[in-house]
């Protein structure tokens, strides 16, 4: 029984002394809306940055190459994203974007308890097979609270791997407990 007590605890201090340090990003074009979450959880050291992305320049408008490939996105008949030719030119109409964007950033220093709270959420992100990080449910028709796809870069067997989401209890369901904690995290710590 005492060596068991020692192990929990030995077991505690290892996922509470670990570091991690990641950005989250969140976007939907669409709706022209952006908000990156840099994360910082080292022992001394517990905060989040923010930045949510606050207008777009009139002047974005009036760029030359906006104007070119919006006449070539509306020459479309039909809008196929997996396209290639279509993919190259909505990235650099997003690149271009970023050049007029205006943010709004804060930080926020974390408490112990939401420090470890996310530091649980991230371990157990970081040992879960991205398979297995998605709930699929047949003929289940999926929105995402707040329309915003999210991805971030974590380690996984030596690699580093990219993992996108939408925030879905059902089908992200330790994704969005994650997300969750950051975003309250940003809004209501002092």
């Amino acid at each position: 029984m005492k060596l068991l007590q020692i192990i929990l605890v030995l077991l505690s201090v290892y996922a509470s002394a670990q570091n991690f340090h990641i950005s989250v990003v969140g976007e939907n074009i669409t709706y022209d809306k952006k908000v990156v979450y840099k994360v910082v959880l080292d022992r001394d050291n517990c905060y989040i940055i923010y930045s949510k992305k606050d207008s777009t320049s009139k002047a974005f408008e009036e760029d030359r190459r906006v104007k070119s490939l919006g006449r070539y996105i509306s020459r479309q008949k039909n809008i196929d994203i997996k396209d290639p030719k279509l993919s190259k030119r909505l990235a650099e109409l997003r690149d271009i974007s970023e050049k007029y964007s205006y943010y709004r950033t804060d930080s926020v220093r974390l408490s112990t308890e939401t420090a470890d709270r996310l530091r649980k959420l991230l371990a157990a992100v970081q040992k879960t097979p991205t398979k297995d990080l998605e709930v699929v449910t047949p003929d289940l028709i999926m929105f995402g609270e707040t329309y915003l796809s999210y991805y971030f870069k974590l380690p996984f067997n030596g690699h580093i791997r990219e993992i996108s989401f939408m925030k879905s209890k059902q089908r992200y369901p330790l994704l969005y407990e994650l997300i969750s904690v950051i975003e309250e995290a940003t809004t209501r710590e002092p």
